[in-house]
């Protein structure tokens, strides 16, 4: 099997009921007059020493991420709005595979590590015929995959690709096929997010080291984009929606890190932390949902998050 499924199901809560079956934390926007909902928080299997990191969820409210196990193995997960893991082991990297991106037909992007082996090795799991296929750009050492939409498109970076300009590159893969892109006078281009549109975001590195966010729309339209928090910091872009809107962290006054989500029709920059967190790192949006981790204050242990986007915006 190429998933390796975990019999563990605890039906903790119900997507429609994630408010009242964790009351363990609030979104803390930056409009102070904002109802604030209770997020969900989680470790893998319920297992608070369970480093757990969250990437993305789909419509049915199954999350995807990776863990750390008990042998500091990282292992990619789903889990289920009931609570069941299924967890995600690429052959190719089975002590370290890093699930990245789900979409509505159950599909999953990811990318592996091989223990001693410099590089990283994309790959795309189609939940259908339970296969991996690998995704990895020619001549690149490492090829991230981080984004992934409903048309099967993945995105990400390869890095220390070296073409006739010897840059590295940001790519979309679709059934085999690469595209690529790249910023005039980058060092390095990555796309962190695609949406159904087509469109991808990310950022890019100048030769002088200034680095800067983008969207890239499946039309050739390129928008440069370096908004800021209230704190004067950059908001990064993780996740993308079909408005051009994302979500990515940020930083406060003291450079810990919180949430921002940028709204492109007015510009807007708000920022969020969750209570209880001492750093606050959103990675994808859905349905309404942001989805993340946070470091938790007492433990010091990753936690996973899914919060409703309303409380981050006040409304």
């Amino acid at each position: 099997m190429s998933l390796r499924v975990s019999q563990r199901f605890n039906p903790i809560f119900a997507a429609a009921a994630i408010a009242s079956s964790f009351a363990c934390g609030s979104a803390v926007a930056e409009n102070p007059g904002a109802v604030m909902e209770q997020p969900l928080r989680f470790q893998a299997y319920d297992n608070p020493k369970f480093p757990t990191f969250a990437f993305g969820m789909e419509k049915h409210g199954m999350v995807v991420g990776y863990y750390y196990d008990a042998s500091y193995n990282a292992l990619g997960f789903l889990r289920t709005a009931d609570g069941g893991y299924t967890d995600v082991v690429y052959p190719k990297t089975p002590t370290a595979t890093y699930a990245q991106a789900i979409n509505n037909m159950g599909n999953v992007a990811g990318y592996g590590q091989i223990a001693g082996v410099n590089g990283a090795y994309g790959w795309f799991y189609d939940a259908a015929s339970k296969a991996f296929a690998a995704i990895e750009v020619p001549h690149a050492q490492a090829t991230n995959v981080w984004g992934l939409n409903n048309q099967n498109v993945v995105a990400g970076a390869a890095y220390f690709y070296t073409d006739s300009t010897g840059r590295g590159v940001g790519f979309t893969w679709t059934n085999g096929t690469f595209k690529y892109y790249k910023m005039p006078d980058a060092t390095y281009t990555s796309i962190y997010a695609i949406n159904d549109a087509g469109d991808v975001a990310g950022s890019y590195i100048e030769a002088s080291g200034a680095s800067h966010d983008f969207i890239w729309k499946a039309d050739g339209t390129v928008s440069i984009l370096d908004p800021v928090n209230e704190f004067n910091n950059m908001a990064g872009v993780a996740g993308l929606n079909k408005n051009g809107d994302f979500v990515g962290p940020c930083y406060d006054q003291d450079f810990n890190t919180m949430g921002c989500f940028y709204k492109r029709s007015t510009a807007k920059v708000t920022s969020f932390k969750l209570d209880g967190f001492s750093s606050t790192m959103p990675f994808g949006m859905s349905h309404g949902d942001i989805v993340g981790y946070g470091i938790d204050a007492n433990s010091g242990v990753a936690q996973a998050f899914v919060i409703p986007k309303s409380s981050v915006l006040g409304k």
